[in-house]
């Protein structure tokens, strides 16, 4: 059951067969209250014309209709509330509605009927809707309104028979004047285009009804009211207050997906008065927290942000505050206990949190809790901010851009996580690059070393034994080859046969039937007929490559090779007699050969390194795109937010020199020359020029400009490590520990990207745009409520965000952007102020008291609640007498 203040379905005007002109006289009291309830209406007035004949017996129908429906089931059985009523008919034929309470009898209207009538009886045998009866508009609107179980309502204003045709501007005007509780509005509230009717009608509730004079008009015509209990009371109350509570033609904002359901704690002090957990549930909408100083608001909240884990990013205050809170001996005891009920999507979460203990996450299904072992804070949205979070927002480029990034629009996470993936693509593609440029190197050496092979082997080429030598060297080239290549050939063979070893098994089942197993066994026949097969192909193959090597042609050779290398031995014997060394002419055809080798490795390196540079240039153009798009997607999430008195620039790559000059350090690990790297007081340093290059204006050439800058900064490091004596306008010392930079540093480097700048207006009193760094702590934090209030649908908590407000910041911004707010996602708002509460239209309101016992929850309820009403005169900042003053709407 929802707490507060909820819509209900009204549908103010319905005739039965009591009155004469209705369409279906036979049916039955249970047709005519199913047909209401088809329709989903929650209450229905009964307004029958001059007569109240049908009242009791419907009352009395739909009782024994309840009583059936709990013991065994009423097909099509709703619950819906009656209101006795009755439409009269004024002098000169203008109709007027009188709605009871729900515990108004026949007799009772009947009565009324009858003071109307100036106590005479209505002629028998006449048409009830034809009679007309003898007071005017204005004596028959002050006989109900005597009355405190009535109200009173100007039937169909807008058309036949309503009080807009009187034609006698001083009679009209006396009608309104005779203070109506509300008017039923039968077309389109925009149709009336008399300037004197819009003004009588401006400040009354403007309700709807079928008129129904058949079952098929029932529940056709309809308007929506707010209240805590459906009743004639709330009745009241939401016409007294209905620029809040009454919808003519709008529907009510639906529950909100994303919501808490209710708060369970114990803390050291926060408890129930019997020691055990307290429980506070939750309205799907607004929900208003008060209490005194001290009393435990802070405490709820802070509970809240326990048991969710959302302790990113918090100033360190409030963290010291928190991480205090959640610590034994201080805030929580060791049997101290936080859950929170979520609803996510029409599921229910329970989120339990103990002190030193990992989170525990259950959902509710079939009936029970089922533990859920996929516990993530991701996975529940709820925002949580206190009025210093309001100020470091506005006041800190990281945290505004921080909220701005955490929405779905822009989705940080999933950036970071495509961000890593081609940060890492490119430093691999440069350390591949490195590899590369290093067997370039090599490859020079091997060709430099081969030219002087080639040389001394020209000396020594001149006997018969060189050329015999060569030919014995390409022909043990030629067996060599062989020899690797059908070996190579029978590993791939052998290869395939273990990878059909590693088969597929078939998945069993312990319910299977006949027919699964039947499939099981053909599939396994098939792979078992596979792998025989290839097996056996397998085998065949090795068989054959061994025969090549055992064969003639690989024989012949052999035997060639046999008979060169004895050729080579005697020309060997004929150089050594002569005096020359064959040994060394040996060593340098043999190295040459390993050299000719190695060469053919290095064949492609320069195709190679350019395609390889190409990859990472093409990677880096890559990553800067996505570094745009971030920009870009937070320029996208501030266009889709509606401002009123805010504007929000984002500058791309534009961060304050303090935040660009730390990520500058982190990335290259450079630690030291802060001042060196830059300046701003002396406008000096290694960053000046990308630093001070402004992109406020953001066009495309400029941002491109920007990047540009960029590159050729990080262009510059990338020249350091092969040139240290290059000219750069640099201290001398930061120029060395540049040049020290390892590559992988360099690397790091060239995936930083600074942060976006932020420039963000607000309108001042007077009306004007003025930069929000010059603004008040209360401007700024008005500010920063209009932004968290402008977007998002997740629960949002704020903890007195009224401090440092004033009274006219809170009635042109807050509380506004409250109203809003609260149509599209939950609201809970710890305050001291009663205008927040009030003025905010609170569904739900929490106290918090502090006794003898410690802190916990005592009264809670609507705002329409008198004891609500009494509580928040009495409790909240202003006191009863300006309270009346300035709330008047909300008392009685």
């Amino acid at each position: 059951m929802t707490v507060g203040s909820r819509w209900f379905k009204f549908d103010f005007h319905n005739h039965t067969p009591a009155s004469d002109d209705y369409q279906n006289m036979d049916v039955t009291d249970e047709e005519w209250l199913l047909a209401y309830m088809r329709k989903e209406v929650d209450a229905v007035i009964i307004s029958d014309h001059n007569t109240a004949g049908y009242v009791d017996r419907l009352k009395s129908t739909y009782i024994k209709m309840q009583q059936v429906n709990e013991e065994s089931g009423f097909e099509g059985f709703r619950e819906i509330v009656i209101f006795p009523g009755v439409e009269i008919t004024a002098t000169g034929d203008v109709h007027i509605l009188a709605v009871f309470d729900e515990t108004a009898s026949s007799a009772e209207i009947e009565q009324l009927i009858g003071q109307c009538n100036a106590g005479a009886a209505i002629e028998r045998g006449s048409k009830n809707h034809q009679v007309v009866l003898r007071n005017s508009v204005t004596q028959i609107v002050s006989f109900i309104n005597q009355n405190n179980n009535a109200i009173s309502i100007f039937a169909h204003i807008d058309a036949s028979k309503g009080v807009l045709g009187i034609t006698n501007q001083a009679e009209l005007v006396g009608a309104f004047g005779s203070k109506p509780n509300a008017v039923e509005v039968s077309k389109n509230v925009s149709d009336i285009k008399s300037g004197i009717h819009r003004k009588l009608i401006k400040d009354l509730p403007k309700l709807r009804g079928s008129d129904a004079h058949s079952l098929e008009r029932a529940g056709t015509r309809t308007c929506w009211l707010k209240m805590s209990s459906l009743n004639f009371d709330g009745l009241k109350s939401a016409l007294l207050d209905h620029e809040n509570c009454v919808l003519t033609d709008e529907l009510p904002p639906s529950e909100p997906r994303l919501r808490l359901k209710s708060l369970s704690l114990k803390t050291r002090l926060c408890k129930a008065s019997d020691g055990n957990e307290a429980t506070v549930e939750f309205s799907p909408f607004y929900n208003a927290i008060i209490g005194s100083r001290g009393s435990g608001k802070s405490t709820l909240t802070e509970s809240i942000r326990l048991a969710f884990r959302k302790n990113a990013g918090l100033i360190d205050d409030i963290k010291k505050n928190i991480d205090d809170f959640a610590s034994i001996g201080n805030g929580m005891d060791h049997d101290s206990r936080v859950e929170c009920l979520y609803v996510k999507d029409g599921h229910d979460y329970k989120v339990e949190w103990w002190p030193q203990n990992a989170p525990k996450l259950s959902i509710f299904q079939d009936g029970e809790w089922a533990y859920d072992q996929h516990w993530s804070s991701d996975r529940f949205a709820i925002s949580i901010y206190s009025q210093k979070m309001l100020y470091k927002i506005a006041s800190d480029n990281d945290a505004f851009l921080n909220i701005c990034d955490d929405s779905d629009l822009v989705d940080k996470k999933g950036w970071e996580e495509k961000f890593s993936h081609i940060q890492r693509s490119f430093k691999r593609k440069r350390i591949e690059l490195r590899e590369l440029k290093a067997k370039k190197e090599i490859f020079s050496a091997l060709l430099g070393e081969l030219s002087d092979i080639e040389r001394a082997i020209e000396r020594l080429s001149e006997s018969s034994y060189y050329t015999v030598r060569n030919e014995l060297s390409k022909l043990e080239q030629k067996r060599n080859f062989i020899l690797q290549f059908v070996e190579g050939e029978k590993e791939n063979v052998r290869s395939i046969l273990d990878l059909l070893e590693s088969k597929s098994s078939f998945k069993e089942f312990d319910d299977e039937k006949g027919s699964y197993a039947e499939l099981a066994k053909e599939i396994d026949n098939i792979q078992s007929g596979l792998y025989d097969k290839l097996s056996e192909l397998s085998e065949q193959a090795v068989q054959k490559y061994d025969q090549i090597l055992q064969g003639e042609v690989f024989k012949s050779i052999a035997d060639e090779i046999e008979e060169v290398r004895y050729q080579v031995q005697m020309e060997a014997e004929k150089l050594t007699d002569s005096g020359l060394d064959p040994n060394k002419l040996d060593a340098l055809v043999n190295r040459k050969q390993e050299v000719v080798e190695a060469l053919d490795g290095y064949a492609c390196i320069d195709h190679q390194i350019k395609e390889k540079l190409e990859e990472v240039n093409n990677c880096y153009i890559e990553m800067e795109q996505h570094r745009k798009d971030l920009t870009v997607a937070r320029k996208d999430f501030i266009h889709s937010l509606d401002f009123d008195s805010l504007e929000v620039k984002i500058l791309p790559l534009s961060s304050e020199p303090e935040i660009t000059v730390e990520g500058y350090q982190a990335y290259t690990g450079i630690n030291s020359f802060k001042d060196r790297i830059y300046d701003p007081e002396t406008s000096t340093g290694l960053l000046k020029e990308f630093q001070e290059y402004k992109t406020f204006v953001p066009k495309d050439e400029v941002v491109e400009e920007k990047y540009n800058k960029l590159k050729r900064l990080k262009n510059l490091h990338e020249e350091l490590l092969t040139n240290a004596d290059i000219e750069m306008d640099i201290h001398g010392s930061l120029k060395k520990r540049l040049s020290d930079l390892s590559p992988e540093a360099v690397d790091n480097l060239l995936c930083w990207f600074p942060e976006d700048g932020l420039n963000i207006r607000y309108r001042s009193l007077g009306g004007q745009m003025e930069d929000i760094k010059n603004a008040s702590p209360g401007q700024k934090a008005a500010s920063m409520l209009e932004f968290l209030m402008s977007y998002g649908e997740d629960p949002l908590i704020l903890d007195q965000p009224e401090d440092d407000l004033d009274c006219m910041m809170l009635s042109e911004s807050v509380i506004p952007a409250i109203s809003s707010n609260k149509k599209r996602r939950q609201l809970i708002i710890v305050s001291h102020s009663a205008p927040i509460v009030v003025n905010g239209d609170a569904e739900y309101v929490i106290s918090m008291v502090r006794d003898k016992n410690g802190l916990r929850p005592n009264e809670c309820g609507a705002l329409q609640e008198k004891s609500i009403k009494e509580l928040i005169c009495r409790q909240m900042e202003g006191g009863e007498k300006a309270f009346r003053s300035r709330f008047n709407r909300i008392l009685d």
